[in-house]
């Protein structure tokens, strides 16, 4: 702890007093650091120079610069296509595999076929489809999507259909109009002469028909329907300044397959009216459907007439228009793809004018105020790190621009998003590379005890980048690998339950000042996100978790009558007090998730209830408690057993020999941890469902903690070593576990952030290094705005505590009278 409190006090001065800065060779915030792995190393001067150079506060400025450059040239993208969200979907895509479209930097969102969505798409709008028969045929397939009938053979060909379910009401119609001509212009010039009748939303596509009942030269025929469609273009934008007309592009044919009747009907011809249909339609207010061609084409030889789409390209069509009128219609979240950039709301509007004050006020301070001296300890000559108000306002602007790239990346239109692609090659490799590295940097640790700091920052950096790595490649569709990651989230909580118990048994302090630096600390991205990004709280649903389980672990050590490694020293028999608190606490845990309905009135009071009620109602915050409700005490447990037995002398840890003494015990304590974690593996491939699988969880989720600690522990050669890879993401865990939501994946985690197009590997590397400075970034400035809000001298504090719980409540008031207007 010593070390840990020597290396934090150096870090806050390099930062704060670069003049007085030291660099160590065990300081994890530099290229060198990892490289020397804390042991000497014989460089150059200038090769020492480089080191110092490569630190983290380079890479921060360097991730700067990046993201400006990246602000600038996507700002000049979306000014270009008109800040228009559809350019996208409607312009290009590839197939990520045979099955999966992805449109070009943005998310489909999976409409189901007569789903409750797709009908309340449809529900009171009325939709038209014009043109020849294949427009037809993505009418028919329209309409099968929203529940309705399959196409009837015996209808007329060349006439209009339409669709009335008038208990959903939904009207659907397609209008034979194969030809740009005079006919299909008065439709429209009756549309826009009388803007009542006009139709929710106008798909519109033709061409074939022209080309096979053409007469004379092709360019000349070209021509003609050039200036129909131009004639016919001022009553499409009349109409389309009230409803969207979208202009489908012609697929192409598959010409082997066409019979003698449709000879004529070449790609090439269809190009050429793509051609001119774009070159007539561009820059208005008609929206033209490009990416329908590329679907077509990886179907192309499925067509069963080389002229008309097959079932699986109509599909994928009928999607993409779902996407493009129901997903800002729906305000669907996993969908971006035609999503309009929400209107900021009052508390969001006032957030962003707080930290605007506090840059002007940082700018002025600096300007005019005079700078602080440094304090410098009377006794040892060194600098006290101290924050002045200079501090506050650079930590609070510097906060401010951060959650302003959250904002950008995930509440605009600015940044790209793609959904998330699963393969066991992209997860199982990536896992591969990180434990290699993480295995690379591997150094000895100057702590020998079981779990010690460099240990558990080790154990939370690891399994924070295989989370990540987990949401980054979508593999929570694979039930081994789900259960496996949902083990880890029980580790976190295990370290919640050992850590904090083994403080408050050592240090038996219980002070509320205590209480609030460390649920703060939890709590303040958290909090600002949920303004920032409009979120409820429950939507971060792991700094709950640990919120409240911290808050438990407390209680139970602190409700009176209190017991510590001191007491028992003093008087063994309040060993029983510790025991009866133990009993209570399984109990409460039990009796407590016993219920969901139970468990839900408990929370239903206000204000607790809009911190955990998410989605309608409380089982989410049920969910992520009962799945973990014995894992908390189970840690507090271990932690008491191992000091217990380490004070009567059942264990060495004081140097680099196994743990146990007793050879025959130690071989046995490794075949019991082998045993536990092939257990935990084999029930984890045998269950069938994640239901099933979660049922039993809280029952068995010790076997793999306990084995692991074992593994790790027992040998005493593992337990002195540590790699300083994994444990420098451990001191950062809570932030990239936060942050990952909209700067590293995008749609609240449904998708992927994607600043470089097209190109998923450097995309990957550029937004993984922003990620990580920002993060590494909020760490620090958590550090500095803990100790301005949260005071050690009482009546501060109790000052602070009813600001910000008022600051709180004028939140939950305005999105309770925002929930109301909904409404």
């Amino acid at each position: 702890c010593g070390k840990s409190m020597l290396h934090y006090r150096n870090e806050r001065a390099r930062t704060h007093a670069p003049n007085m800065a030291t660099i160590t060779a065990k300081d994890p915030s530099t290229v060198g650091s990892l490289m020397a792995g804390g042991t000497h190393l014989s460089l150059s001067k200038s090769s020492k120079d480089l080191l110092i150079w490569l630190n983290i506060d380079t890479a921060k400025k360097i991730a700067f610069a990046i993201v400006i450059f990246l602000v600038f040239g996507h700002g000049i993208r979306v000014i270009l296509t008109g800040f228009d969200p559809c350019d996208g979907l409607l312009s290009n895509g590839h197939f990520i595999d045979n099955v999966t479209w992805q449109p070009l930097g943005c998310m489909l969102h999976k409409y189901s076929s007569a789903s409750s969505s797709v009908r309340r798409c449809f529900r009171g709008r009325n939709f038209v489809v014009i043109g020849d028969s294949r427009m037809r045929d993505l009418y028919h397939a329209i309409v099968k999507y929203t529940g309705g009938p399959a196409e009837d053979s015996e209808l007329k060909a060349h006439t209009d259909l339409s669709y009335n379910n008038a208990e959903q009401r939904i009207n659907i119609k397609f209008l034979w109009q194969p030809e740009a001509n005079l006919t299909l212009t008065e439709v429209y010039y009756e549309w826009a002469k009388d803007p009542i009748n006009i139709p929710s939303v106008i798909v519109h596509g033709s061409g074939t028909w022209s080309m096979k009942i053409q007469k004379g030269e092709h360019e000349e025929v070209v021509e003609m329907f050039s200036k129909n469609l131009t004639m016919m273009l001022p009553f499409m934008e009349k109409v389309a300044e009230q409803s969207p007309v979208v202009w489908m592009l012609q697929d192409p044919v598959f010409e082997e397959n066409l019979d003698a009747e449709r000879s004529m009907i070449t790609n090439v011809k269809i190009y050429d009216y793509n051609d001119a249909a774009t070159d007539v339609l561009k820059g208005s207010k008609v929206k033209i459907w490009k990416s329908s061609r590329l679907v077509a084409e990886h179907f192309l030889e499925s067509s069963s007439d080389g002229l008309h789409l097959s079932k699986d390209a109509l599909e994928k069509d009928v999607i993409m228009l779902m996407n493009m009128f129901c997903n800002d219609y729906l305000a669907v979240i996993d969908g971006s793809c035609c999503r309009e950039m929400p209107v900021p709301k009052v508390s969001q509007k006032l957030t962003a004018l707080f930290f605007i004050a506090c840059a002007l006020a940082l700018i002025t301070l600096r300007r005019f105020g005079k700078r602080a001296s440094p304090v410098v300890d009377v006794e040892t000559g060194t600098p006290v790190v101290t924050y002045s108000q200079n501090d506050l306002l650079w930590a609070l602007t510097k906060l401010g621009l951060i959650m302003l790239y959250f904002y950008a990346s995930d509440r605009t239109v600015l940044f790209m998003k793609e959904q998330k692609y699963y393969s066991h090659t992209s997860f199982f490799l990536s896992m591969f590379y990180v434990i290699i590295i993480g295995i690379f940097f591997t150094t000895k640790s100057s702590q020998t005890v079981v779990l010690n700091r460099d240990q558990t920052e080790e154990w939370k950096g690891w399994m924070q980048l295989f989370i990540l790595i987990y949401h980054y490649t979508g593999a929570s569709s694979v039930l081994p690998i789900y259960m496996h990651i949902r083990i880890l989230v029980g580790m976190y909580l295990f370290q919640t339950g050992y850590g904090h118990f083994s403080f408050f048994w050592s240090k038996a302090k219980y002070d509320l000042h205590r209480l609030c630096q460390v649920l703060f600390r939890m709590n303040l991205l958290t909090f600002w996100l949920c303004v920032v990004m409009d979120r409820p709280y429950m939507h971060y649903y792991f700094v709950p978790l640990v919120s409240f389980w911290y808050t438990i672990v407390y209680m139970a050590m602190a409700v009176w009558p209190r017991v510590s490694a001191q007491m028992v020293t003093e008087r063994p028999w309040t060993y029983g007090i510790i025991v009866v608190k133990f009993i209570l606490l399984i109990t409460l845990c039990t009796v407590l998730f016993a219920d969901e309905s139970f468990f839900s009135k408990l929370f239903s009071w206000w204000p607790i209830r809009e911190l955990v009620y998410y989605n309608g109602g409380f089982h989410e915050w049920y969910f992520r408690n009962v799945i973990d409700r014995y894992i908390v005490a189970y840690g507090m447990l271990f932690s008491f057993t191992y000091i217990t037995l380490k004070k009567y002398d059942k264990l060495n840890d004081k140097g680099d020999g196994c743990l146990i003494r007793d050879k025959f015990l130690a071989a046995l304590a490794v075949i019991v941890a082998i045993i536990s974690i092939v257990l935990f593996v084999l029930y984890v491939l045998r269950c069938s469902d994640k239901t099933t699988c979660n049922l039993f969880l809280p029952y068995c989720s010790f076997l793999p903690v306990t084995g692991f600690i074992l593994l790790r522990n027992l040998p005493g050669f593992a337990r002195v070593r540590f790699s300083s890879f994994f444990s420098w993401f451990g001191r950062i865990s809570l932030e990239l576990f936060i942050g990952q939501y909209h700067i590293w994946l995008a749609a609240d985690t449904k998708g992927i952030l994607v600043v470089v197009p097209q190109n998923p590997l450097l995309n990957m590397l550029i937004t993984s290094f922003i990620f990580v400075c920002v993060a590494h970034e909020i760490g620090n400035i958590t550090k500095i705005l803990t100790d301005f809000a949260v005071p050690t001298k009482f009546s501060s504090l109790i000052l602070r505590i009813v600001g910000f719980t008022a600051i709180l409540a004028m939140i939950m008031l305005e999105k309770w009278w925002s929930d109301i207007g909904n409404v």
